[in-house]
């Protein structure tokens, strides 16, 4: 599957990032979209941890490296949006708090997990709650170049859900049925309870 998708990339090539004009209000919109918690160093960050240890699985390990491969690219066109716009685009994002306007990207926002399953459901999350973000944005803002490039990583997002849905259904597909729960615990396995 990552194969097929990184000849999908070749067919519909990015756009060069050209906005109209410097605009604050989507600067910070842009630097959300690089340095906030749902944000494309979140996915790039994530998918890399993942596509580590997840090694022993090839498959699944390239899926990860070719989707943080994209991220990465959306990173960097999105930054260059930021810039053009006026916007300093450190990995930060626009809190709304007077005290602290801006607050800083950090691995600490990420889910981590080992476990294979719940590492696609976090992917999914995270590629869903990009796409919303997105849609959202392209409603709002007026800017043709912003939202020419927010419409073609709008493509990759929603192939990014393809593959990572794909795999979990494939993952799902192979994992035998759950055990029935045990109605009751046998009495041995109840803890004693406390004399007072």
């Amino acid at each position: 599957m990552p194969q097929d998708y990184l000849a999908s990339l070749v067919q519909f090539p990015y756009p060069a990032v050209r906005v109209e004009a410097k605009n604050p209000a989507y600067a910070r919109v842009m630097l959300g979209n690089i340095g906030d918690q749902s944000s494309e160093m979140s996915s790039f960050a994530l998918y890399l941890y993942n596509r580590t240890i997840t090694a022993a699985e090839p498959a699944l390990a390239e899926a990860f490296r070719v989707v943080a491969e994209v991220e990465r690219k959306h990173l960097e066109l999105l930054g260059d949006a930021a810039f053009q716009l006026g916007g300093d685009p450190r990995l930060w994002a626009v809190t709304g708090n007077a005290a602290q306007p801006m607050r800083y990207w950090s691995p600490g926002m990420l889910s981590y997990t080992a476990n294979t399953r719940a590492m696609l459901q976090n992917a999914l999350a995270l590629e869903r709650a990009t796409i919303a973000k997105y849609e959202q944005q392209t409603r709002e803002i007026k800017d043709d170049g912003i939202l020419l490039l927010l419409r073609r990583i709008l493509l990759d997002e929603s192939m990014h859900v393809e593959v990572f849905r794909s795999l979990l259904d494939s993952l799902e597909a192979e994992a035998p049925p759950p055990a029935a729960a045990p109605q009751s615990l046998p009495q041995q396995v109840l803890p004693q309870q406390a004399q007072i």
